[in-house]
């Protein structure tokens, strides 16, 4: 299959843009550089979903039933098992540090680890948030 030249141009555009929102972001400070980082964030994440569709080939040999089994199998499964694992180990370095934010003084604090499952419910993992996508 040939690949399609617009679209790979407009993808390595795109990565310039999240590689310019991601530095930007980084050295923040400053009023232009927030105004910059919300513009690029804005839709750098879309333009790549709507590329993706563009070059998308639908998978006509499974039935519904067994697109949703496959869906699950390969999205929600792995972000359960991350973002659990990477609870397990913030639990074990925060009981070690009293550093994050499940943690007050130190101790256990239930209502912000529940804060953060509800925040992981929808759509903002706060215990692995390189899951985010999923």
């Amino acid at each position: 299959m040939d690949r399609i030249k617009v679209i790979d141009t407009a993808k390595c555009i795109g990565i310039f843009f999240v590689v310019y929102g991601h530095f930007v972001e980084f050295i923040g400070g400053s009023h232009y550089g927030h105004h910059q980082w919300k513009w690029v964030v804005s839709f750098n994440v879309l333009v790549f979903f709507f590329l993706s569709g563009l070059v998308a080939r639908p998978r006509t040999e499974l039935s519904k039933k067994q697109a949703v089994k496959r869906l699950f199998l390969v999205l929600i499964v792995p972000f359960i098992f991350f973002n659990l694992l990477s609870a397990a180990v913030g639990h074990g370095i925060g009981m070690a540090t009293g550093e994050f934010i499940r943690y007050k003084d130190g101790v256990f604090d239930p209502k912000m680890f529940l804060l953060q499952v509800v925040l992981l419910c929808i759509g903002l993992p706060t215990f692995n948030t390189p899951t985010w996508f999923l």
